[in-house]
């Protein structure tokens, strides 16, 4: 059993124009739920993205929106995290 489950890139582009991509992760969610899975978004490089990952429940997010990877990872822009933090209280998360 897996502790997390990673959403390729390929399914997060533009989901918050898909309807099909959000069942998708409509369906991820509510199967990992039960199993005490956590999922992480990755690709994610627009805000649009970001808020519709957060209003589907996904545990976490990575990808260029947030930041470049690096070798040694750096802090997220406090902007963004405030931001982040803002989506959840939307949500009610």
């Amino acid at each position: 059993m897996p502790d997390f489950v990673k959403i390729d890139k390929e399914i997060i582009k533009d989901i918050h124009k898909d309807l099909n991509r959000q069942d998708i992760i409509k369906n991820l969610i509510a199967y990992t739920r039960k199993r005490d899975i956590k999922v992480i978004a990755e690709g994610i490089e627009t805000k649009e993205e970001l808020e519709k990952l957060i209003e589907l429940r996904v545990d976490y997010v990575q990808g260029y929106y947030l930041n470049k990877p690096e070798a040694k990872p750096s802090q997220i822009r406090k902007d963004l995290v405030q931001e982040i933090l803002d989506l959840n209280k939307k949500y009610k998360r």
